[in-house]
Parts: structure tokens; C-alpha cells; sequence
């Protein structure tokens, strides 16, 4: 790298202070601009202004109306499922109620069924003892009444019957 000379370097500090001076000195004559009226399309600007409230006016009616809306359907929408939880409900206790009423009725067939059961051996019962009563008549009729017994003899009878037999019958020489 090259180093500046003493030369150069002297130079270079004439030309900033020459600069430094020329700056001051223009700084001096200019004096700051003060506006005191701007005016930018007044008309067309003011159109504009007038065209966005008017858009800003329609938005927040839009804005009320949807807002009520909104109001309208939310209370609507409440309604609506307090309207389904009611019928929810409704139809959850019906449900419970069928179905109590489901398994009431099936325990009354089940004890129908026990008792056709029981009916159909009863009238196995039945039948056995009618059976066994057509078989006692059978026996009765063979067996002697108290009637039939007054005729017949007695041990004492039989005894005396034996003893007259026994009296006329010829003795035996063995005796």
C-alpha cells in the first residue's frame, strides 16, 4: 500500500477546510420555506372523503344489521337445543320406561313358560292318577263289598261247618 506523502496529506486537509467554508457560506444564504397554505385537489380529494363515509356508513349498518342477525340466530340456536335436549330427554325416559316394561313382560313369559311347565306335568299327574283310578275301580269291582261279606261265612262258621262234617263222617279204626 501506498502512504500518502506529507505533501498529499497537507493538500487533502486544504480541500476539507475549503469545503467546510463553502458549506457555511451556503448554509448562511438559504433560509427555510414556511408553507402556509397546501392545497391537493381539494375536489376530488373531498369526493373521495365523502364516497369512504358513506361506504364506512353502509359497513356499520351492514355491521348493526348482521350483529342483530347474528343476536336473532344465537337466541334461535339456544332455543333450538334446549328444544332437543327436552325432546332428548323425552325420549331417553320413554325408552326407559319401554324397556322396564319390555323386561317386565319378559319375566311374565318366562313364568308362563314355567308355569305351561308345571301345567303339562300336572296333567301328566292327572293322567297318571286317572290311570291308577281306572286301575283301583278295576280292583274294586273285583273286591267284595260290605254286602258281599254278610253273606259270606265267617272263621266261626268255618269252625262249626268243620265240626259237623267231622261228626258225620265214619271214624277212622286208627283212632
Amino acid at each position: 500500500m501506498n502512504q500518502p506523502t506529507r505533501e498529499e496529506h497537507e493538500e487533502l486537509k486544504k480541500r476539507v477546510e475549503q469545503l467546510e467554508q463553502e458549506y457555511a457560506a451556503l448554509k448562511g444564504q438559504t433560509e427555510p420555506i414556511k408553507i402556509t397554505r397546501l392545497e391537493i385537489d381539494p375536489r376530488g380529494m373531498q369526493e373521495m372523503l365523502v364516497q369512504a363515509n358513506k361506504q364506512l356508513e353502509r359497513i356499520i349498518q351492514t355491521q348493526t344489521d348482521r350483529s342483530e342477525k347474528f343476536d336473532t340466530i344465537e337466541r334461535g340456536l339456544q332455543a333450538l337445543k334446549q328444544e332437543l335436549n327436552t325432546h332428548s330427554n323425552n325420549w331417553l325416559e320413554t325408552l326407559q320406561k319401554d324397556y322396564d316394561e319390555y323386561i317386565a313382560r319378559f319375566e311374565q313369559i318366562e313364568t308362563t313358560m314355567v308355569t305351561k311347565d308345571e301345567m303339562k306335568e300336572t296333567k301328566a299327574d292327572i293322567t297318571n292318577i286317572r290311570a291308577t283310578q281306572s286301575d283301583h275301580g278295576e280292583m274294586l269291582k273285583t273286591m267284595a263289598t260290605k254286602d258281599d261279606i254278610k253273606t259270606m261265612a265267617t272263621k266261626d262258621d268255618i269252625a262249626e261247618l268243620k265240626d259237623l262234617i267231622l261228626k258225620f263222617l265214619p271214624k277212622s279204626p286208627e283212632s
